[in-house]
């Protein structure tokens, strides 16, 4: 009989999420009453002016090959194969007006413009 064995590691986080951040998504997962299964997905969508662009979003999601699972904060996540080592190092910081902000050593501003206004710093945020 062949049977189908799923194994699940989750791999160190490459992000870390200060208190005020965590403060922000933990009401935000309560508030909504998500499902066991629902993850803080994190994903580096491209890259802009001020370097790189995310998607942030909650969803049921489970490991398979093309997306990684992890632990940060006390916050379940998720992110892509892609989007993994992108985001190591990443530091998401919540603020008082409930918006949160990437500071991601590994995204680099790419704004040659001397027409930029200032928007190339090394936070993004969402």
């Amino acid at each position: 009989m062949d049977e189908e064995i799923t194994i699940v590691v989750e791999l160190e986080s490459p992000i870390a999420f200060d208190a005020v951040a965590v403060d922000i998504l933990t009401k935000i997962i309560t508030e909504q009453k998500f499902q066991p299964n629902t993850r803080l997905v994190v994903e580096v969508a491209g890259v802009g002016c001020g370097g790189f662009m995310y998607n942030v979003f909650f969803a049921e999601v489970e490991a398979d090959e093309e997306t990684v699972l992890f632990s940060s904060g006390g916050l379940e996540c998720a992110t892509d194969t892609a989007s993994y080592d992108l985001l190591k190092g990443t530091v998401i910081k919540g603020d008082v007006k409930g918006n949160l902000s990437f500071n991601n050593p590994n995204s680099i501003p790419t704004c040659a413009s001397s027409n930029c206004g200032g928007c190339c710093g090394g936070e993004t945020e969402v």
